[in-house]
């Protein structure tokens, strides 16, 4: 009877100790779900990697952008953005109003282009985090923990990308200090080395034999000298083919060497008019 009741207290007892052993301990637990997140910590590397080198380039966009805004305030062209207008096709002061107009737009568009890449590279961002989040399960507060980090070092890396860049803007500055004062100066050495037109050393006297008297814009005229004959707006084609067909004949009819200089004085005088 005895020996019956211990096979059977026996049979209980193995029955809970194996019900128990097939639930894990806490320890064994704790193991698996660190070991589970440091799996997942190691598969978000190369997600974290894209993130960094964006935000790498999104802060040297923001530098850039930073610098060609104070160009624009203080009305400074980088000289990568300089434009090179062709000479000859306009007077000066209308080269320098194209110039200026056409940087300037050059400017404005490089900094929207700018803009833009900016609003681009926040939208990879977000995409990545919400991998991070739906793919890989990791926390909102690790994610956005680990992306204060990865600005803390992407703003290191482009440190000296700001520093090159503000070296860069003191020098267009100082550079256009210059060219004011080198302007200012030209300027004014111009304006005290012109000679008055009443004291031109150049001014003819003008004597007048007549009982007639002349007004202010004939004497003006008459000091240009008698070799002074207006511009003609249109190249007499006509006068000088006729005169060219007259002197070919006059060679033809005469053949010395004579001859052929009384034909260049013919059409010399046919083309030629009187200066006044």
């Amino acid at each position: 009877m005895i020996c019956w009741k211990l096979k059977l207290l026996f049979l209980i007892l193995s029955t809970i100790m194996s019900y128990i052993s097939s639930f894990p301990s806490s320890p064994s637990q704790f193991r698996t779900r660190q070991t589970d997140w440091r799996d997942r910590r190691e598969q978000t590397t190369p997600v974290l990697n894209k993130i960094l080198d964006e935000l790498v380039k999104r802060s040297n966009w923001t530098q850039q952008h930073i610098f060609l805004s104070r160009c624009r305030e203080h009305n400074v062209i980088p000289k990568g953005l300089k434009v090179k207008i062709p000479k000859g096709i306009m007077n000066r002061d209308q080269e320098i109003r194209l110039k200026k107009k056409c940087e300037s737009e050059l400017l404005q568009k490089t900094i929207k282009r700018l803009f833009i890449k900016q609003q681009k590279s926040d939208e990879k961002i977000a995409t990545m985090k919400l991998d991070l989040q739906n793919k890989f399960r990791m926390s909102r507060n690790w994610i956005e923990n680990t992306l204060k980090w990865l600005r803390k070092k992407a703003e290191n890396k482009s440190t000296t990308k700001k520093k090159s860049l503000k070296t860069k803007f003191d020098i267009l500055i100082t550079e256009r200090k210059n060219t004011k004062n080198i302007q200012d100066k030209n300027k004014s050495d111009k304006e005290a080395n012109r000679v008055p037109e009443n004291s031109s050393p150049l001014k003819k006297i003008v004597y007048n034999n007549s009982s007639k008297a002349l007004t202010a814009k004939q004497e003006k005229l008459l000091e240009l000298g008698l070799n002074f004959a207006v511009t003609p707006k249109k190249f007499p084609l006509v006068e000088y083919i006729a005169a060219t067909e007259n002197l070919c004949q006059s060679l033809e009819e005469l053949g010395d060497d004579e001859s052929m200089e009384k034909a260049k004085r013919k059409i010399s005088t046919k083309t030629t008019k009187k200066n006044l």
